[in-house]
């Protein structure tokens, strides 16, 4: 008579062979020998996974690259694929192009990453020059036919996989330990720019060094560090022209001044002057109204004009009214000082309202809701740098943000949080405690996952998940590939991690065999199930 074994499901996907026969283990009924091409439900039942649509070779498909997400808003998502040397950019299941370009022009300097027109053809600039001919440049190598849009960047291919990102609207913060932080902007749909983090701190003046033309109500020595307490500037009618001068004594790149008005709307218009020789003032900014701006703290902010000696306020209008100034504060353009060539920051997240970053065993955070702001102090909401003190180096190799900020070592797992529950993390309130050892992560970014963080560990053969446990009073790092540990040999890594959370939440991991690897991962309803996926190399 025949036996029929009744399978509960494949909740629990493709099992090691380690597992045969275990007919008492509680999961065995719910898993199988192998899972290929197929995806596991809640419900129980595997279905066939979908195909694949081919969009774009990439532009050199002999190179590897990274596709990197970029969501704006769900009706403004992006792909983004980062190669040697640039990026492209996808959307709607498609590659963005562009339609128009600008005539090209003789004798004009062109760039890499320019776009032109000539005879009804977009051309692409590969080399910076300034144009002589067309047909000239064109031989040499300088334009290339493309309307495929793209844009330079300084990452090679060697350096793509240590990318780590962080996004906050249309900006991306990417960071590399070779390269200054960078942000990329979107503006429009072909209009994107990678630039450096313009970085600031506060500059600290003594009231010596602030003279002004002859404000009748203006104290130089009230402006300087007085916490709100004194006017230094009251209402007064003094002229067009009057102004308030720092003598920096070193140039200084001054990139920022923020005024602090009480009492009322203030009635005044500025610009922001330098001046190498305290004769020759030239305009940093123009036309800054501070009317009909309210009470508190204002500030203006400009593209750096590079160090000077002299900065000052110049005033545009006639009669002041209304509030008073109570305290000038001066920001330069600055880094921390320990941030050098090869030794940028390697991973980057945010969490309360800063942006953190870490190189070896040393975070910083920004000034809280200033995320550019690098000043460091110990008001509760300036910037901060703590170093994690263990025994032997173990260099951070990811951030990753939620109710703690988790700290991801070679060695293990920490997390970072004011000393009491409730509490915001600052510059004397800020505790960093190892939750688990001999756990350590992998160099690649983390999957963070409602309450949970998903990683690589240090072999790059498993994946952990970093959570809190009630039992232990304290967060676990559970293995995630204990009942799949036959898909993970020593022969066969992990070389990249993403997570879909719809219409499966299954993170996808790369082999670097080229097999695809996916996990369904939905904890609550018990679901934690490997399966692979053979594409034929595609």
């Amino acid at each position: 008579m025949a036996k029929h074994v009744i399978n509960q499901g494949f909740r629990a996907g493709e099992m090691t062979p380690k597992l045969d026969g275990q007919v008492e283990f509680d999961k065995y009924f719910e898993g199988c020998k192998q899972l290929e091409n197929f995806v596991p439900t809640i419900q129980g039942p595997a279905e066939r996974r979908s195909g694949f649509r081919y969009i774009a070779t990439t532009k050199d498909s002999t190179k590897e690259c990274r596709l990197i997400p970029f969501d704006f808003s769900t009706e403004q998502a992006y792909i983004l694929e980062f190669g040697n040397l640039y990026i492209r950019f996808y959307k709607n299941r498609g590659q963005i192009v562009k339609t128009t370009a600008s005539n090209w022009v003789t004798a004009t300097s062109y760039v890499v990453g320019d776009y032109v027109t000539q005879s009804a053809i977009i051309y692409y600039c590969l080399t910076a020059h300034t144009s002589g001919t067309f047909a000239t440049d064109l031989a040499a190598g300088k334009w290339v036919a493309q309307t495929i849009y793209e844009i330079p960047t300084t990452y090679t291919e060697a350096e793509l996989p240590e990318l780590q990102f962080t996004q906050s609207a249309d900006i991306l913060f990417i960071v590399h330990p070779n390269h200054y932080p960078a942000k990329l902007s979107r503006t429009g749909h072909t209009a994107w720019t990678l630039t450096d983090i313009p970085f600031t701190k506060r500059y600290y003046p003594t009231a010596s060094l602030l003279t002004t033309s002859g404000f009748d109500n203006f104290k130089a020595i009230d402006c300087v560090d007085n916490n709100i307490a004194t006017k230094a500037w009251d209402n007064n009618t003094d002229p067009v022209g009057e102004w308030l001068l720092l003598n920096a004594t070193s140039p200084r790149e001054i990139v920022k001044i923020a005024l602090y008005v009480a009492n009322a709307d203030l009635n005044v218009e500025f610009n922001v002057q330098y001046s190498t020789d305290n004769v020759t003032f030239y305009n940093a900014y123009t036309g800054w109204i501070l009317a009909g701006e309210g009470m508190g703290w204002h500030e203006v902010e400009w593209d750096s004009v590079g160090a000077k000696k002299y900065w000052r306020l110049y005033k545009n209008n006639a009669a002041i009214s209304g509030g008073d100034v109570m305290e000038v504060q001066f920001f330069e353009a600055g880094k921390p000082s320990a941030w050098t060539a090869g030794k940028y920051p390697s991973s980057i997240t945010f969490y309360e309202d800063r942006l953190w970053f870490a190189y070896l065993q040393t975070i910083w955070g920004s000034k809280s809701g200033d995320y550019y702001n690098f000043s460091f102090g110990t008001d509760d909401d300036e910037a901060m740098e703590y170093t994690i003190l263990s025994q032997q180096v173990n260099k951070i190799q990811w951030l990753s943000a939620g109710r703690v900020l988790c700290i991801g070592t070679a060695e293990g797992v920490y997390k970072a949080s004011a000393s009491s529950l409730g509490e915001g993390m600052t510059p004397l309130n800020i505790t960093i405690v190892k939750e688990v050892s001999f756990k350590g992560a992998g160099y690649m970014e983390a999957i963070p996952i409602d309450n949970v963080v998903l990683y690589l560990s240090r072999s790059k053969r498993k994946i952990r998940e970093f959570t809190y446990s009630a039992g232990d009073d304290g967060f676990v790092a559970a293995d995630m590939t204990i009942l799949s540990e036959h898909l993970f040999t020593i022969n066969d890594t992990v070389t990249s991690m993403a997570y879909q959370p719809e219409p499966y939440s299954c993170l996808w991991c790369v082999r670097d065999d080229g097999v695809l690897l996916g996990f369904s991962y939905q904890r609550l309803e018990k679901v934690l199930a490997w399966h692979r996926h053979i594409t034929d190399g595609l």
